[in-house]
């Protein structure tokens, strides 16, 4: 533990323009990341010790940031070379080995004038960027793939809604995770989960949207069956998942999903994230379900191939 901490202090990170150790790298107390929780944020990863299509994970975050006023300097081709910067320094071991890397990517309005000024029409000041990175976790995501996921259905968290006159999009990918730790703790006190449980968030309407780290994916009929784009996150995963799944004939379609239809017809579910790449769900609504499905094995081979490498062999220590 003692040489994880070391490690995490001394690796380097990016704020700002500036490399610099991560033990000295923070925000200010006046930062509109801290004081408002006005923060976009980005979570890639290496395989075995590359970065796979980075600019895609850079162009999104870039949008994000211009959608709530946030206009960034610099181009995706810059935060690509930062991040591979960041990668070639952080992703060696002492022996020469390469660590899987979790790169995080995140981008503020920046300090807040007044806090420093004290003037109430104080000039605007720049926007905070950074990036820093931690050995991946792969510990955390071997019982998803040794044993698929359960998803229980959690109804909405009370707060902003754009369907409510509310004002964050779900599409965007923003630092606060608050309703996702209100749809945990609602899920811990009403019921004593088993591993691999996870709260599947619900709309207004009670349609499945997504869990915390991943997109959802349900197989009806033999087609690939996936939330509406404007009630979730805008998954690169996700994205990615529907480029093999049209490469292998495998039909795709965008509709809300009901409980009531994925506990009587659901075949096959999955989920999709960066960090683990495709998994499958072997209970979704009490349906249980097989895990990894045979449609869900195709999709997680292509993936495979695609970044030339078994996720879920190195997952698992193989």
């Amino acid at each position: 533990m003692l040489f994880y901490h070391d490690r995490m202090r001394d690796s380097l990170a990016y704020i700002n323009g500036r490399f610099l150790p991560q033990s000295q790298a923070h925000l200010e107390l006046s930062d509109a990341g801290f004081v408002f929780g006005a923060t976009i944020t980005d979570f890639a990863r290496t395989y075995q010790g590359r970065l796979h299509r980075y600019e895609d994970h850079a162009v999104r975050l870039i949008r994000h940031a211009l959608s709530i006023g946030i206009s960034l300097s610099h181009s995706s081709a810059q935060l690509a070379g930062i991040a591979q910067s960041l990668q070639a320094t952080n992703g060696s071991s002492a022996d020469g080995s390469s660590i899987e890397l979790a790169i995080v990517t995140f981008a503020t309005p920046g300090p807040i004038g007044y806090y420093l000024t004290g003037l109430p029409n104080p000039p605007t000041l720049e926007p905070t960027l950074g990036m820093h990175t931690f050995p991946l976790p792969l510990e955390r995501y071997r019982p998803l793939i040794a044993h698929g996921a359960i998803l229980v259905p959690t109804p909405p968290q009370p707060l902003p809604d754009p369907e409510r006159g509310g004002f964050v999009d779900p599409q965007i990918k923003h630092r606060s995770r608050l309703m996702w730790w209100l749809a945990d703790q609602h899920l811990r006190s009403t019921t004593t989960p088993e591993p691999g449980t996870m709260a599947l968030l619900l709309t207004d309407q009670g349609h499945l949207t997504e869990t915390a780290i991943a997109a959802l994916g349900v197989i009806f009929a033999g087609t690939l069956t996936i939330p509406p784009a404007k009630t979730i996150l805008e998954s690169l995963m996700l994205r990615y998942t529907r480029e093999i799944a049209q490469e292998q004939g495998i039909p795709v379609i965008e509709r809300p999903l009901e409980i009531a239809e994925c506990q009587q017809f659901a075949q096959e579910a999955l989920l999709m994230g960066t960090a683990f790449g495709i998994a499958g769900v072997r209970r979704l609504a009490d349906r249980d379900l097989p895990c990894p499905g045979p449609i869900t094995r195709r999709l997680i081979e292509g993936w495979h191939q695609r970044v030339g490498m078994d996720l879920h062999g190195q997952i698992l220590g193989g």
